[in-house]
């Protein structure tokens, strides 16, 4: 989902904020120890995410992650 948020990004798609808002869903509190090391790269992926979208000058988007 990063990488298809940042290619739709570059491109200028409508559908950027609907996968970045599927990303978000998709963090939650974990129910066990796999579901944390899950959720951890889930994690990492916003946050490379935030700092792309940062690059390319919408803070907008990047401050959905904080």
């Amino acid at each position: 989902l990063g990488m298809l948020a940042q290619s739709s990004c570059a491109l200028g798609s409508e559908t950027t904020e609907a996968i970045v808002q599927a990303l978000l869903r998709l963090d939650q509190d974990p129910e066990s120890e796999q579901q944390e090391t899950t959720l951890r790269g889930i994690r990492k992926t916003q946050v490379r995410l935030a700092a792309y979208f940062l690059s390319r000058g919408r803070e907008d988007w990047a401050r959905l992650f904080a």
